[in-house]
């Protein structure tokens, strides 16, 4: 089904607003006394749960579907899911600071796929929007310069899987299992985030009593904002946009969780680093005017499955 480019963009900054909500929520329940390993279980437990159950009415759409490209589907909810574990191994070895900018360097990776994909050079615009959200994303990030060297190789490495990760999960919501309704691809891509979480840590992560004292609330919390919700929006607008500027309209998760922070956290934020917000703010609005320029009179159709 069709959908306008400006409301496919505006699910894409919903659901990368959602995810840029995840970091404060977990804080809350780190302070709660869970760690990363059970927080991490209790959002992909019931984001899969909630996917499934807004799937169920389009099951008969799967009988068809070739069984190989489903395969693949679930494979590729290992993604979101290993972006989560080294991004938390980043922050650990070199601080928030540096561990987002290495994060962000999904903004470029996204448009060097699509421009893979499609075979067509990203536009002059395309990579003035990306510089842009950099050096927004440096500033609001609110990076020293002498922080530059104490990187740790580890941490260093694991910052840019992660950002590869998030790459990886913006792909797949947007070209794989196009021939299946957006809340199945949706709750097939959580499926494999499921597996890998069990593969990981065992089922002893859901039975170990966590879950029934409290660990669902925040489960539940962040598997809407964290899972459900990103993925259903994902996986509905990405094929309508490409994976190139969803990546980038994708940048507004920093000032979300920076505006976030401050509210709820109540975390000083300096001039310096909203300074770096407003030009985020402006990078995204440049790759999305620009963007939408060739295609005034022309709808973008859904791209090809690989």
């Amino acid at each position: 089904m069709s959908m306008s480019r400006l409301r496919a963009s505006l699910y894409v900054l919903i659901g990368a607003s959602f995810y840029g909500m995840t970091g404060v929520i977990t804080k809350f329940a780190y302070g709660d006394g869970y760690n990363a390993s059970q927080v991490a279980a209790g959002q992909v437990l019931f984001g899969t749960l909630l996917l499934w159950i807004f799937a169920f009415r389009d099951w008969k759409a799967i009988r068809d579907y070739p069984k190989k490209k489903l395969w693949i589907l679930i494979i590729s909810g290992a993604f979101p899911t290993l972006t989560t574990i080294v991004y938390y191994i980043a922050i650990e070895r070199l601080g928030p600071s540096l561990a987002i900018i290495l994060l962000f360097q999904f903004t470029w990776m996204g448009v060097v796929v699509e421009s893979v994909r499609t075979k067509q050079a990203p536009s002059a615009y395309k990579w003035l929007s990306v510089s842009v959200i950099l050096i927004g994303t440096y500033f609001a990030a609110g990076i020293q310069i002498g922080q530059l060297d104490r990187l740790d190789l580890i941490g260093f490495l694991c910052g840019l899987l992660a950002a590869i990760g998030y790459t990886g999960f913006i792909f797949a919501s947007g070209s794989l299992g196009l021939g299946l309704p957006p809340t199945l691809r949706g709750a097939w891509l959580n499926t494999g985030s499921l597996m890998l979480i069990l593969a990981l840590y065992s089922p002893t992560v859901y039975t170990d009593g966590a879950l029934i004292e409290g660990l669902w609330k925040w489960g539940l919390i962040l598997g809407i904002s964290g899972a459900f919700l990103p993925s259903f929006l994902f996986t509905k607008a990405i094929p309508h946009l490409g994976s190139g500027v969803a990546s980038l309209l994708g940048s507004v998760e920093l000032p979300v969780a920076i505006l976030a922070a401050a509210l709820l956290l109540q975390e000083e934020v300096s001039l310096f680093r909203w300074s770096g917000v407003v030009v985020i703010l402006f990078g995204i609005w440049l790759a999305e005017y620009k963007s939408k320029s060739p295609e005034k009179h022309s709808s973008r159709k859904p791209e090809p499955e690989a």
